[in-house]
């Protein structure tokens, strides 16, 4: 009997878990929308910049000269990353997390803008390691094709994952891209990242973001 109830009881668990992976994912703010205002994310979104950089921008409203009008809604997220080694991603805490070994799939409407002109922190590391931060008075071109990153993970901008990757993002219209991707664990916490082809060849560039989609699981035929 004892060996019985605790049968069910597993079986129990396992079923609320499986039927808990089968449920879609509905993200805060998938559109972005908010107040255009630069380094601010809109509601739902968080920021995980790095120090001294600033961080993801609300647009549009012209500022850095994009111009380029909401796939939908009325605002959409813009990224950078940098010459200097840095790039810009933000993320949101899930209702309920990505669960391991279970297929997802994703979508989001990307594309780039044909001017995005920024200054740029100049950094360089002191005596003892300090890390320093300048501001140059240059003002630099962010057009350099980068890429989206997704990722997994948890609080703090703890990125555990690598979960796909766009394209390098050369379209200056919008266009959706799908994604696949397999959590070797569970994460609660999805981040959205703009990086460059590969970490040995960091460059200046943008990318736009607008309409995610849901995070819906796979189901196996």
């Amino acid at each position: 009997m004892k060996h019985k109830i605790l049968l069910m009881g597993f079986l129990s668990f396992y079923f609320f878990n499986y039927g808990q992976s089968l449920e879609k994912i509905f993200l805060k703010n998938p559109s972005f929308e908010g107040k255009p205002f630069q380094s601010q994310t809109p509601v739902g979104w968080y920021d995980c910049s790095f120090m001294g950089e600033s961080g993801a921008d609300t647009h549009p409203n012209k500022f850095w000269g994009v111009n380029r009008n909401a796939q939908h809604g009325k605002t959409y997220i813009g990224m950078v990353a940098r010459l200097n080694g840095t790039y810009e991603s933000i993320y949101q805490k899930l209702k309920r997390p990505l669960v391991a070994n279970q297929q997802y799939k994703f979508s989001i409407s990307l594309c780039t803008s044909p001017v995005y002109n920024s200054g740029m922190n100049i950094r360089t590391y002191l005596e003892k390691g300090i890390l320093d931060f300048k501001r140059s008075d240059t003002t630099y071109s962010f057009t350099t094709p980068v890429l989206l990153r997704i990722i997994g993970g948890r609080k703090d901008c703890k990125m555990l994952q690598l979960l796909a990757e766009s394209p390098l993002i050369d379209n200056y219209d919008w266009k959706k891209f799908v994604f696949t991707f397999t959590p070797i664990e569970n994460y609660d916490h999805f981040y959205l990242q703009a990086f460059y082809k590969d970490d040995k060849t960091p460059c200046n560039g943008n990318i736009l973001l607008d309409n995610a989609s849901t995070i819906e699981p796979i189901v196996s035929k």
